[in-house]
C-alpha cells in the first residue's frame, strides 16, 4: 500500500490534511485485531481516549477498562 493510500485510510488525503480537531477514533477492527494476538491482565486505562472506543471494546471483550474521558 502506498503512504498516500495508507494516509486516506486513517483519515488524512493525499495533500495531508488533518481532521478536524485532530480526531481519528480507533476503529474497533483495530481493537479486535489487537486482541487476537494479545491478552491482557489486570485494569487497562485508557488516558487519551476520545470517545472511548477502544474501552468499549475492552468492555465488549470482557476485560476490565476504564478511560479518562470526563
Amino acid at each position: 500500500m502506498s503512504r498516500a493510500r495508507a494516509m486516506q485510510s486513517i483519515g488524512f488525503n493525499a495533500r495531508g490534511d488533518r481532521q478536524k480537531d485532530d480526531f481519528y477514533a480507533t476503529p474497533f477492527e483495530a481493537t479486535d485485531a489487537l486482541l487476537s494476538v494479545e491478552t491482557f491482565k489486570g485494569s487497562i486505562f485508557e488516558p487519551c481516549c476520545g470517545e472511548g472506543h477502544i474501552s468499549k471494546r475492552l468492555l465488549k471483550h470482557r476485560y476490565e477498562a476504564e478511560n479518562g474521558a470526563r
